[in-house]
């Protein structure tokens, strides 16, 4: 099975430019993970393992300032998730 069924690299504008070798090595090492409407993709105190691609639907960066929750920005189709807190070594997104 081809692990890219739900979406295709090429429609994803990071990866438009990307040689065919290079998306080759990207499909062996793509998991493809589903989540439901709320729930928390990268939870600002813990440092992600991996960066997300968001390949269908949206997802939202979450400010908790202890009074209350609000979404600062919304993400689509081709967003990178997690980059920021793994290039800082440090976390601080939250994303639902």
């Amino acid at each position: 099975m081809n692990k890219t069924n739900y979406f295709r690299l090429d429609e994803i504008e990071p990866f438009k430019d990307l040689s065919l070798e290079g998306k080759e090595k990207l499909e062996k090492n793509i998991e493809i993970l589903k989540y439901n409407i709320g729930q928390p993709i990268l939870i600002g105190d813990k440092l992600p393992n991996s960066i997300i691609v968001i390949g269908e639907g949206e997802a939202r960066l979450i400010n908790n300032d202890g009074k209350q929750t609000q979404s600062i920005c919304k993400f689509n189709k081709g967003s990178i998730l997690g980059l920021v807190s793994l290039l800082r070594a440090d976390p601080c997104e939250s994303i639902n």
